[in-house]
């Protein structure tokens, strides 16, 4: 398996000439979680590239797939969709977020995500984006009454501001959100041209 595949991860249910494979290498990391296998077995095992603990594994492997995400993006908010080498990094990513919503995450995988700019509530900071686009349009020509198709670094700043107008309207926005916008002088209502 490990010359054809050029690693040693066998999945659970291969089959290698009629031996399952898979389930035998799961029975040898179970040995060794019980301190039963033979430390023979042990070295040739680990020798061949055998990694005894699967899932801190495939979390290391998926943490440098953000590490490069990354150092390619400048940013950690990795798309829900986001492939990388056959990896769905965005929807793993969501997963530790919830993870540690739930309080199930250790601390230590926190501090290292957090080491790489992960950001643990998504929609605050996208908030937190499109208001400093929204400073950056003030400083730019002067007030905030920004068009409704205006984009701002391929940001829908005008779509965006839209739908503050509309939660006020509904009395479902923050107050502290609406207090920050009309600091900056946001006109709430706008009539259409």
């Amino acid at each position: 398996f490990r010359q054809k595949e050029g690693h040693s991860l066998v999945p659970q249910g291969y089959i290698e000439d009629g031996i399952n494979l898979g389930t035998w290498l799961n029975a040898q990391r179970q040995q060794k979680k019980k301190g039963k296998l033979e430390q023979g077995y042990e070295k040739r095992l680990e020798d061949m590239g055998v990694v005894w603990d699967v899932l801190s594994e495939q979390w290391e492997k998926n943490y440098r797939l953000l590490v490069k995400f990354r150092q390619k993006e400048g940013h950690s908010l990795v798309p829900q969709g986001y492939i990388e080498d056959g990896i769905n990094l965005g929807t793993w990513l969501n997963a530790q977020r919830q993870q540690k919503k739930k309080g199930k995450l250790d601390e230590v995988l926190i501090k290292r995500l957090e080491d790489v700019g992960v950001v643990w509530d998504v929609l605050t900071e996208q908030w937190e984006i499109n208001f400093r686009h929204l400073l950056k349009f003030q400083q730019r020509v002067g007030h905030t009454n920004v068009p409704a198709t205006h984009e701002e670094d391929g940001n829908k700043l005008g779509a965006w501001l839209n739908t503050q107008r509309q939660q006020r309207k509904k009395g479902k926005l923050d107050k502290d959100i609406e207090i920050r916008l009309n600091n900056v002088g946001v006109v709430w209502e706008v009539l259409s041209e």
